[in-house]
């Protein structure tokens, strides 16, 4: 009898069987029934075999698929199966040679020649106003010296906006070996173009200054442009070579994208990469918003008109030029896209619209970005709108709500030395952890240093102060108001820097910026006040101290080179002066490391590609999880932030702000704020937050993520990212489960150790002032607690009680980051009594105290506070 199969029942004939049709279809009808429909299948094979192969190959051993990510928005093809993106980036610097001065927000920084020079807020390319140039006769220009070496390549670019100038505007260096070097001339003039000229001094010698340029060779009187961006880079003879081998147009692009204005020295920092999903429109909470609709859910929204306006909401977003995307929704108005270029003009004959379901539109050349739009088409009513979709591609897709993914960096801070031959480096470790592998440093030049006067010269000074034992090559160093220090063997001219073998830092510094009078020697103190940002004077005449002009007096430098603030103090500042914040920066110096270093770095976020299409943006300027304090509107209905006009106070971010991402409330997001772009004269930049007054939370701490408008003065994009993700279903899961097993024991880790960690020790404070401490057993020291909280103790006594002096310094891991005021004890021994002093702690640093009686004893005992 024949026998059949075990699993779907074949008929196995004996050989001596005859076998029929019947028994062969029969067969076969199993084998078919067993499989199933090939349509069936959950592959994207066509047939059983080729399925089975997918299969295997999705659960084969595959080395990573490899991409490359570059600044701005771009498509990205996603594997088979959802991956997570681990990205690597190289560091990069940029030195304006010109400092800051190019940013044109002051016109006492250039020179004029046959030109006059006027401030102007309405046609801006950088910061809050450029320099109005017209002139006063024939090829005049406004122009400013710097110092060129020989042997060395630099490229000048300006941004520039020409009005009536017949044969344009263009940026010029000026008798370098007797020769005038322009560049391209800027004809157009209805926006900013960028002009510029490389240049290879070889004639030059560097001994003395040259002229940098923003002109016309020929101008009438009463033609006028604009200056803005202005820089001057040292680049390599390749990539002088490379940038002169392109058409204008080319150069321009190339330019733009790697070549931006920064404001002095700035590395690849506060960078984010994003991939927004599949759909590209993010929920109702981060539209701009109509006053007559109401946002009904995250992606439900209803407008009620009594005009015949179109009263629009819209979402702000960056598209890619010539790429097709669909725009859907379910509604009862109009769908409507508007294209804007990169001065924010709305580009001609370039919206498009539709009161259908759906909108497919090709984003058009010059375009920056888009606002995606929904509005009552003329019409008086109620319009619902519901599941906006906005999709790669011709048709619609499925609405899904807006999963994006990001990793944001920051304060990565990624340099390099000029033409990145060395250069720091970002990967991704086996956590999934973003870490550095560090070639450079960057310190400040401060008060804290040991400075010490080292000679005199004419006009100028030369100090000097020992840096801990290290090899500084490739230094850089940046002054105050952001000018590069020229490195000098000699430094025997103002404003040079030098580094010995010891290894000891030498610096010069002109009589005139620190105040110190011609002959006069200053003591190490009155060293340390000039790099804490004071300037020193007669109190006479108000000229640099000599000795024989009055008393000494010292006020605050502020970044544009001034010391005008305030009345001055008569006694010699031990600490930064209180502009820090906001107009004035410290000396800094970056230099290369001897020998690399392996760190982490400040992350937040992880980034994942979906299948098929992905929008990937990639850009500098995000800020995370800045403190933020809400305040009232005039009428009271709402909390606002980053306001400047309309609300009962102001609470600008810390950065011009181009869009608030986030709202946190105690570290988690809080859904119920509203945000929006809006009216510079509102807001300190355009985004901004809101949020009705029932669902605020004053006991609450906020803070905002957001994109900073002056990205020039953060950092800038890495040119490439390089990236890697799984490539099939096998490695995802092994990543996945690597990660999670590395996570894990890392967290076991910590917990063990916090578990057996030992008190943290206490620190004696330095007293100054003539404090000293109580007893033996009582000394005065600080610790950080396991809570983050730094924590005070002991008992001092007897020193000058005068409100507000100095008690002592808090090292920068103690520093809290606003000011703090505390209660104490303060002792009289003399009376027996018992009163209460105040404690101030400053972002600086800096303990002081106020309400202290002559003889008092004050007693830190129980004090605490937090860092943040």
């Amino acid at each position: 009898m024949a026998e059949v199969t075990p699993n779907i029942g074949l008929k196995k004939p004996l050989e001596s069987e005859f076998v029929s049709i019947h028994t062969l279809n029969e067969n076969m009808d199993k084998v078919d029934q067993s499989l199933g429909a090939v349509n069936d299948l959950p592959t994207s094979a066509a047939n059983v075999a080729d399925a089975i192969s997918e299969v295997y190959d999705h659960l084969a051993d595959k080395s990573p698929h490899q991409l490359t990510l570059t600044q701005g928005v771009q498509v990205v093809q996603g594997g088979d199966v959802p991956a997570i993106l681990h990205p690597t980036m190289q560091g990069r610097t940029l030195v304006n040679l010109l400092g800051r001065d190019g940013n044109c927000e002051n016109t006492s920084r250039w020179s004029a020649e046959l030109v006059s020079l006027a401030i102007d807020t309405t046609n801006v390319a950088y910061g809050t106003s450029a320099i109005k140039m017209t002139h006063t006769s024939t090829g005049g220009y406004m122009y400013r010296v710097t110092q060129l070496a020989a042997g060395k390549y630099y490229l000048l670019a300006g941004t520039l906006k020409n009005v009536n100038m017949l044969n344009g505007l263009a940026v010029r260096f000026v008798a370098i070996g007797d020769q005038n070097f322009y560049g391209n001339y800027i004809t157009g003039t209805d926006k900013f173009e960028i002009s510029y000229a490389t240049v290879a001094p070889a004639a030059y010698d560097g001994s003395s200054g040259i002229r940098i340029g923003i002109g016309a060779m020929v101008a009438s009187s009463g033609q006028y442009g604009y200056a803005d961006g202005i820089r001057l880079y040292e680049i390599t003879a390749a990539e002088k070579t490379y940038i002169d081998g392109l058409t204008t147009a080319e150069a321009q692009a190339y330019i733009a994208a790697n070549y931006p204005y920064v404001d002095d020295m700035k590395h690849v920092n506060a960078v984010y990469i994003e991939n927004k999903g599949k759909n590209l429109l993010p929920p109702f909470s981060k539209w701009t918003m109509n006053s007559n609709g109401a946002v009904n859910g995250e992606y439900s929204y209803q407008l009620t008109t009594s005009t015949t306006t179109n009263q629009p909401s819209w979402a702000k977003v960056n598209l890619i030029i010539g790429q097709q995307y669909t725009y859907s929704a379910v509604h009862a108005g109009r769908l409507v896209v508007v294209f804007y270029d990169i001065t924010g003009q709305v580009i001609s004959g370039s919206g498009v619209s539709t009161a259908e379901a759906e909108l497919t539109f090709t984003v058009p050349v010059n375009t920056a970005y888009a606002e995606m739009r929904f509005d009552g088409d003329s019409s008086i009513g109620t319009f619902t709108f519901t599941n906006p979709m906005l999709n790669f591609g011709p048709e619609p897709l499925l609405f899904e709500p807006q999963k994006p993914s990001y990793l944001y960096l920051p304060d990565c801070n990624l340099r390099s030395n000029v033409g990145g031959s060395v250069a720091d480096r970002l990967y991704t470790d086996g956590q999934g952890k973003p870490r550095v592998t560090r070639r450079f440093r960057e310190t400040a030049l401060d008060g804290t240093l040991a400075w010490a006067f080292n000679l005199d010269f004419s006009g100028f000074k030369r100090v000097i102060c020992p840096l801990p034992g290290a090899t500084y090559v490739n230094a850089k160093a940046v002054k105050y108001d952001g000018k590069l220090l020229r490195e000098n063997v000699d430094v025997d001219g103002i404003d040079n820097f030098q580094i010995d073998v010891t290894p000891s830092l030498y610096i010069t510094i002109a009589d005139t910026d620190s105040g110190w009078g011609e002959s006069y020697t200053p003591t190490e103190d009155e060293i340390k006040a000039y790099f804490w940002g004071w300037r020193m004077y007669g109190s006479n005449d108000g000229l640099p101290y000599t000795g024989t002009n009055g008393g000494k007096i010292w006020k605050m430098i502020d970044a544009n080179n001034n010391s005008t603030y305030g009345q001055g103090v008569l006694v010699v500042p031990t600490t930064l002066n209180i502009l820090a914040e906001t107009a004035y920066k410290p000396y800094r110096l970056m230099y290369q490391l001897s020998q690399s270093v392996d760190e982490p770095v400040t992350y937040e976020g992880s980034l994942m590609l979906h299948e098929g299409d992905n929008q990937v943006e990639v850009g500098t300027g995000i800020v995370v999880r800045e403190a933020a304090s809400p305040v009232t509107r005039a009428a009271g209905d709402l909390h606002g932030i980053n306001s400047i006009s309309g609300y009962l106070s102001t609470n600008p971010l810390k950065n011009r702000t181009e869009k608030i991402l986030r709202v946190h409330k105690n570290s988690l997001d809080d859904r119920n704020w509203l945000r929006g772009i809006g009216n510079i004269l509102n807001w300190y930049g355009t985004g901004y937050a809101y949020i009705p007054i029932a669902y605020f939370d004053s006991a609450a701490a906020y803070s905002v993520t957001y994109l900073a408008l002056d990205t020039y003065m953060l950092g800038i994009a890495p040119q490439t990212i390089s990236a890697e993700y799984a490539p099939n279903i096998r490695e995802s899961v092994e990543s996945l489960v690597r990660e999670l097993v590395e996570s894990r024991t890392e967290t076991s880790v910590l917990a063990n150790t916090k578990a057996q960690k030992q008190q943290p020790q206490w620190i004696a404070s330095t007293l100054r002032n003539d404090w000293v401490n109580f007893a033996s057993g009582m000394a005065a020291s600080y610790r950080q607690n396991e809570s983050g909280e730094v924590e005070l103790r002991g008992v001092i006594r007897n020193g000058i009680t005068t409100d507000g002096v100095v008690l002592f310094y808090l090292p920068t891991d103690y520093k809290p980051t606003r000011q703090t005021v505390i209660g104490v004890l303060n002792y009289h021994p003399s009376t027996n009594e018992v009163f209460k002093a105040f404690l101030v702690i400053d972002a600086d640093g800096k303990v002081t105290i106020y309400g202290a009686g002559a003889g008092s004893a004050i007693s830190f005992d129980g004090v605490v506070f937090p860092l943040k």
